[in-house]
């Protein structure tokens, strides 16, 4: 295949790869831009506080996504000329998100009222409810569907800096802690509205109140992929408050948040690849396996280097990293870094054989991998921190980055050497 037919073929995944770059950019680099600024501000105490509570926001936000950019996004993409499925599924996902916001703010309630940790912060959580909201507003799994997220790139981009600029306008003093969190979320917001606004009026999208046994038959549709993306949640933002509750410590929960927020960031690169090019792997499965193979051949490996180079620069620059993002060497961040960033690499290996499960909608199979690796991130926090502390965290960290990439392909052999992927 020649370059040009190559580019004609994926043109709208290089399309998707622009918009979703400039989004992901946005939702983690600007965070990055204030974090020195936040830091001093609020000093190290108040933001690990901050860092803890978002971690607790994270399952609510895990919560009210549902699996839906998954499954949603796979129904759309292979509908698109079909008005009634696409007014059908985005009917039920808005009366569910609705539904699951609602549960959110319940159990916030209820945190805040008979936990003291929380009790002795209420204020806090209350403002970062609207993390949950924001992220309910956010249609992106519409527009990866269709194929078409540069309707969301304008308004995340203009929502997300001019409320990342609020920031240095209202963060003056430590007390302003309890800001931090819904400056975060109102760029969500601002994108959310304008996102579903576009939907309606340019996609012609029509909505309606689904029946209750509908909406029961998505929740089930969907349990096994929110089960799955759960424990990936879990392993991924488990490691702060673990941390918090074992070591007692918000400074060390504030350096490993730091070190955290960077990885992120270069993280997000690999998020954007795998919605970029999710629709396309869902349709060209129904061509044959053969085709999907090419298909990452030409995409995923190349990709996996490119994260390699990023990996290794971060690995052996991480003193002056720290330095640009904190203004100061702290060895123990810089530490972080150079473990956290090994996972990079080995986050970016299990691409081809995820996508390719959840293609084939082997759901319960790659469930078990994410739980069991959960588990394990679980039992090797508590013991890992408890003994060596933030770098007990980060190991514990890689070792499941390691089991999941790992577990993911061996089921994936297990179903082709049983002929149920030809």
């Amino acid at each position: 295949m020649n370059s040009k037919n190559f580019i004609r073929q994926h043109l709208g995944i290089f399309k998707n790869l622009i918009a979703l770059s400039a989004i992901q950019g946005t939702n983690f680099l600007l965070p990055l831009i204030t974090l020195p600024y936040v830091v001093i501000t609020i000093g190290e105490v108040h933001f690990g506080f901050v860092t803890f509570a978002q971690s607790i926001f994270s399952y609510f936000l895990y919560l009210v996504d549902y699996g839906f950019n998954i499954t949603a996004t796979r129904t759309i993409s292979t509908n698109r000329e079909k008005t009634q499925v696409i007014n059908k599924i985005v009917s039920e996902v808005l009366v569910i998100k609705f539904l699951l916001v609602l549960l959110s703010v319940f159990f916030v309630m209820l945190m805040v009222i008979f936990i003291p940790k929380f009790k002795e912060y209420d204020t806090l959580y209350y403002w970062g409810i609207s993390l949950v909201l924001g992220q309910a507003m956010l249609p992106t799994w519409f527009y990866q569907g269709m194929e078409r997220m540069e309707f969301l790139t304008y308004t995340n981009v203009i929502g997300k800096v001019v409320f990342t600029a609020l920031i240095f306008l209202i963060i003056k003093e430590k007390q302003d802690y309890i800001y931090v969190l819904p400056l975060y979320a109102l760029g969500n917001i601002f994108s959310g509205v304008l996102g579903l606004y576009f939907m309606f009026k340019k996609f012609n999208i029509s909505f309606y109140l689904p029946a209750k046994l509908n909406l029961v038959l998505q929740l089930k549709e969907n349990f096994y992929v929110f089960l799955s993306n759960f424990p990936i949640n879990i392993y991924m933002n488990s490691n702060i408050i673990i941390l918090g509750f074992v070591t007692k410590n918000d400074v060390l929960v504030g350096y490993y948040s730091v070190a955290d927020r960077f990885i992120n960031a270069i993280k997000q690169l690999l998020v954007v690849f795998f919605q970029a090019t999710y629709p396309t792997a869902c349709k060209i499965v129904h061509q044959g396996h053969k085709h999907l193979l090419s298909f990452f051949k030409n995409l995923a490996y190349p990709f996996a280097a490119f994260i390699f180079i990023f990996s290794a620069l971060s690995y052996f620059y991480a003193d002056e990293i720290v330095v640009l993002i904190t203004k100061n060497l702290t060895q123990e961040i810089s530490d972080m870094i150079k473990i956290l960033s090994v996972s990079l690499f080995v986050v970016s290996l299990n691409i081809p054989a995820y996508q390719t499960l959840l293609a084939y909608n082997y759901q319960k199979s790659y469930t078990i991998v994410f739980v069991l690796g959960s588990l394990l991130n679980i039992i090797l926090n508590f013991i890992l921190a408890y003994y060596f502390g933030i770098y007990g965290t980060a190991i514990s960290v890689l070792i499941t980055e390691l089991f999941i990439t790992a577990g993911l392909y061996v089921v994936l052999r297990v179903f082709h050497y049983s002929s149920r992927i030809v």
